[in-house]
């Protein structure tokens, strides 16, 4: 995927910290990965994820973070519609990591406004 190979690989490595992956969902998450592309490119006026992963291109912390938590919330949404779960390595959560995506996202927004 063109763009920041930092967000890359902030985006992997968190995934790897708390997800296993089964060989299937390799290709699950290779669909993903194309998917998010194909979405990026079209870049539509009115998918508010795809601007603000577009707006926070620099390299700050805040934008990596902000490319992450979009990336992040993207790959459980598609996960959801493709009827798949990753296993998480720390089951002693009370939020999933697609819930406290959104809790802090939403967060963020209330804050901004």
């Amino acid at each position: 995927m063109r763009g920041s190979p930092a967000s890359s690989v902030i985006f992997l490595s968190n995934l790897r910290k708390y997800y296993a992956f089964s060989k299937e969902q390799h290709e699950v998450f290779r669909r993903f990965i194309s998917a998010f592309h194909e979405r990026w490119k079209a870049h539509h006026e009115d998918d508010r994820d795809i601007l603000v992963f577009s707006d926070n291109r620099q390299q700050s912390a805040i934008d990596l973070e902000n490319r992450d938590r979009v990336m992040r919330q993207a790959l459980f949404d598609f996960l959801q519609r493709e009827d798949t779960q990753l296993l998480g390595l720390d089951s002693k959560r009370a939020f999933n990591e697609a819930e406290r995506i959104r809790i802090y996202r939403a967060q963020d927004v209330a804050v901004a406004l």
